[in-house]
C-alpha cells in the first residue's frame, strides 16, 4: 500500500483529532479517514500511530472511499471555504 498524507486537526479542542489520505486501499478510489480524539487531549508532538495515543483516546472514526471526481469536488470545497475564510473572494 503506498503510504499517504496524515493531518493533526488541534483548532477547536472538542474537534480535534487526525486525518489519514491512502491511495488505493480499494482500488480506484482515495481512502479519507478521519479520527476524533477526546477533548483535552494534547496533540503536540503526536501523530496518528503513536503507542501514547490509546484507544479509549479515540471518540469517533469515520472512514469513506472517494473516486477520483468526488475527491476533486472536496479539493474544490475546501479550496473555495479557505478562499472564503480569508476573505479573497
Amino acid at each position: 500500500m503506498n503510504s499517504g498524507q496524515k493531518i493533526r486537526c488541534a483548532s477547536v479542542d472538542y474537534r480535534q483529532g487526525f486525518i489519514e489520505v491512502l491511495p488505493d486501499v480499494h482500488p480506484g478510489t482515495v481512502n479519507l479517514e478521519v479520527w476524533q480524539v477526546r477533548s483535552g487531549l494534547d496533540l503536540t508532538g503526536l501523530e496518528l500511530h503513536d503507542e501514547r495515543l490509546r484507544d479509549s483516546d479515540i471518540v469517533a472514526n469515520v472512514e469513506l472511499e472517494l473516486s477520483a471526481d468526488e475527491a476533486r469536488r472536496l479539493v474544490d470545497g475546501l479550496t473555495l471555504a479557505i478562499a472564503r475564510l480569508e476573505n479573497r473572494r
